[in-house]
C-alpha cells in the first residue's frame, strides 16, 4: 500500500487517530439514541416517577446532541486527512517520476502506468477517508444490529441476510467499475493529449493557418464519444443491477417488519425500538453498502499508484555526479528505442576535450540527437561505453556534467533570467549572449497568452537556450542545431559567444544538418545511418570523398541557384 511511503507521517498520524475516535463514537451514538428513546416512551407507558423520566430524557437528549457534534467533527477530521494526505499522494508520484530514467519515460508501458496512477492522485486522501466511512457505518451496523438481536432474534437475522446479499452485489460492481477504468486508461491518455492540442497556444498558428482544428477537434470527439458509451454501457449495467437489488431488499425488509411485529417483546416500547432500528438499519446499510463499493473503487485505483511507486529505478540512479573536466569519449556506442527492431546508433566512436569546438553534421535522422542524449546521460548505449576523464561513466553521473540546448528547447513560461539561470550564477559569455532580451523583458514571463507576458522570436527564444546550456555547465556543452531559427548576423554573433566559451578552457559539441554551421570546428565528425562515416578537419573533409563533401556541394548548389534565381528577378 502505498500509504506506507508516506513521508511525513508525523503529520497524518494525529489527524487518523483523532478521525478514528470520532469514528467509533458516530457509530456508537445512533444505537444508544433509539435504545433510549424506546426505553423512555416503555417507561412512560409503565407510570415512571417524574424524577427518572427527566433522567431518561437528558441522557436521550445528550445522545442526540453528541450524535450531531460527532458528524461535524468527523467532516473536520475528513478534511485535515483529504489535505495531508492528497499532499502526501502527489509528492510520491513527483518524486518517483523525477527519479525514473529518461529512458524509462520513452516505455509505452511506463507512460500508461503514470496516467492510470495520476487518474487517482486527486484522490488520494480517498481511500483512507473513505476506509474510515466504512468503518464507522460499519460500526453504526453493528451497534443498530446488536440493539435489535436484544429486541427480536429472528428479525435481526433477516437483516443480517439482507445486508451480506447486498454487500456481495456492490462488492462485484466496485470491481467491474476499476476494470472499466483501467481499459479506458489509453483512451484518456488520447484525449488529454488531443484536448491539450487544441487547447495549446503554441500551436495555435499552425491550427488557424493550416484548418487543423476541424481534424484534431474530431480525433479528440471520437475518442470522447468511446470513453463515454464504456461509461455509459456500464452505467446501465450496475442500473440494472441496482434495481434488481431494490427489489429483493424491499421483500426482505418486508419480512423483516412482519417477523419484528411477531417476535419482538410484548412492549409497545420493544416494537418501538424495533421499527426505529430496523429503519436506521436500512438507511445505514444502503449508505455502508455505497462507501463499501466506492472504498472497492478506491482500494484498486490505489494498487495502480502503489504499482507506479514500485516501478524498478536502477541502482545507478542514485550514483554521484561525475563531473566532466577534460573530455568525454565515446567507444562503441549502440543504441535502440523501446518497441523498435532498428538501431538508431551503431558501433559509434568519438572523442572531445576541453580546448575544442566539435562539429557533428548529419541528414536528418542520422542518429545526431540520440546521440547527445547519450553524451548527457539521458540514454544509456546497450552497447559500448562512455568515458569521462578516463573513468568508464554511467549515464546518470553524466546527468549534472554536460548541458545542451536542444532544437526543441523547453520555453517555459518564467522570465528570462529564470529561464536561463535558475537558482544558478551565470558566466559572463551566457549574460552578454542575453543582455538585450533580458533589458527588453525585464520581470515579464516570456510567452503568450499571459497578462504579464511578452513573445520573443523564434531567434531570441533559441539564444535563451543556447544561454540556459551555457550557464548550467562548467565544461561540457553540447548545442543541437543552436543557429536554425536565427539571421546571419545573429548566427554570426552566437558563433564568437560560443567560440569565446570554448576558448575559457571548455569544450563545446555542435550538432548540425549544415555543413556551414560546422566549418569554423576545430574537428568534425560525419554521421549517416547511425554511424561515424568521416572525421577530420573541415578542410580536410572537403577535398575527400565522401558524404561531407556531397553535403557541402549540395548546399554551395542551392545558394548558386538561389541566387541565379534572386540575380534573374
Amino acid at each position: 500500500m502505498w500509504l506506507i511511503r508516506v513521508k511525513n507521517k508525523r503529520k497524518i498520524i494525529p489527524w487518523f487517530l483523532f478521525a478514528l475516535s470520532v469514528t467509533f463514537l458516530t457509530g456508537i451514538l445512533p444505537a444508544l439514541r433509539i435504545f433510549l428513546f424506546g426505553y423512555a416512551v416503555q417507561q412512560v407507558i409503565s407510570g415512571v416517577n417524574v424524577e427518572q423520566m427527566i433522567m431518561l430524557m437528558a441522557w436521550f437528549a445528550a445522545a442526540t446532541i453528541g450524535e450531531k457534534v460527532m458528524d461535524s467533527l468527523y467532516g473536520v477530521a475528513l478534511e485535515g486527512l483529504r489535505i495531508h494526505i492528497g499532499r502526501s499522494a502527489k509528492d510520491l508520484y513527483v518524486d518517483r517520476y523525477n527519479e525514473v530514467p529518461y529512458q524509462k519515460l520513452l516505455n509505452p508501458s511506463f507512460s500508461e502506468s503514470a496516467e492510470k496512477a495520476a487518474n487517482g492522485l486527486d484522490r488520494g486522501h480517498r481511500i483512507l477517508t473513505l476506509g474510515l466511512d466504512v468503518l464507522s457505518a460499519g460500526v453504526m451496523l453493528i451497534s443498530l444490529g446488536t440493539a435489535l438481536w436484544f429486541v427480536t432474534k429472528i428479525g435481526c437475522v433477516v437483516m443480517i441476510v439482507t445486508f451480506a446479499f447486498v454487500v456481495f452485489k456492490q462488492y462485484k460492481l466496485g470491481r467491474q467499475m476499476f476494470n472499466v477504468e483501467n481499459q479506458l486508461s489509453g483512451q484518456r491518455i488520447r484525449e488529454n493529449y488531443y484536448r491539450s492540442t487544441i487547447m495549446d497556444v503554441q500551436l495555435g498558428k499552425e491550427r488557424k493557418l493550416f484548418g487543423y482544428s476541424p481534424y484534431i477537434v474530431n480525433l479528440w470527439r471520437n475518442t470522447f464519444t468511446e470513453i463515454s458509451k464504456t461509461n455509459q454501457s456500464f452505467l446501465l449495467t450496475s442500473q440494472k443491477t441496482t434495481g434488481l437489488m431494490q427489489i429483493g431488499q424491499l421483500l426482505l425488509i418486508s419480512v423483516a417488519y412482519m417477523v419484528s411485529i411477531l417476535t419482538a417483546s410484548s412492549s409497545i416500547g420493544g416494537l418501538i425500538i424495533a421499527f426505529q432500528l430496523i429503519d436506521e438499519l436500512l438507511g445505514k446499510a444502503n449508505a455502508f453498502v455505497l462507501e463499501l463499493r466506492l472504498f472497492t473503487s478506491e482500494l484498486l485505483v490505489a494498487s495502480n499508484l502503489t504499482r507506479f511507486l514500485s516501478t524498478d529505478v536502477p541502482d545507478n540512479a542514485e550514483a554521484s555526479s561525475q563531473e566532466a573536466n577534460r573530455e568525454i569519449i565515446l567507444s562503441g556506442v549502440s543504441f535502440t528505442y523501446p518497441n523498435s527492431d532498428r538501431p538508431v546508433l551503431t558501433d559509434v566512436s568519438m572523442h572531445f576535450r576541453t580546448g575544442e569546438l566539435v562539429g557533428l553534421v548529419g541528414e536528418n535522422g542520422a542518429g545526431k540527437t540520440t546521440l547527445c542524449n547519450i553524451i548527457c546521460g539521458l540514454l544509456e548505449p546497450e552497447e559500448g561505453e562512455v568515458w569521462v576523464d578516463g573513468e568508464p561513466s554511467l549515464s546518470t553521473s553524466r546527468l549534472q556534467s554536460v548541458a545542451v540546448a536542444y532544437a526543441d528547447f523547453a520555453r517555459f513560461p518564467l522570465t528570462a533570467q529564470q529561464n536561463i539561470g535558475l537558482h544558478r550564477d551565470w558566466s559572463d559569455t551566457a549574460q552578454l549572449l542575453v543582455q538585450d532580451i533580458i533589458e527588453q523583458s525585464g520581470d515579464k514571463r516570456l510567452g503568450a497568452g499571459y497578462s504579464d507576458g511578452t513573445e520573443l522570436s523564434g531567434g531570441q527564444w533559441q539564444r535563451v537556450a543556447v544561454a540556459r546550456a551555457m550557464a548550467n555547465t562548467r565544461t561540457m556543452l553540447v548545442l543541437d542545431e543552436p543557429t536554425a531559427a536565427m539571421d546571419p548576423m545573429m548566427e554570426e554573433s552566437v558563433v564568437r559567444s560560443i567560440k569565446q566559451f570554448v576558448a575559457q578552457g571548455k569544450a563545446t559539441l555542435l550538432i548540425a544538418h549544415r555543413v556551414s554551421t560546422v566549418m569554423h570546428c576545430d574537428k568534425v565528425y560525419v554521421m549517416a545511418n547511425g554511424q561515424i562515416v568521416q572525421e577530420g578537419a573541415p578542410l580536410q573533409l572537403l577535398e575527400e570523398d565522401g558524404v561531407f563533401r556531397e553535403m557541402y556541394g549540395a548546399q554551395v548548389a542551392l545558394l548558386r541557384k538561389q541566387g541565379s534565381v534572386a540575380s534573374v528577378g
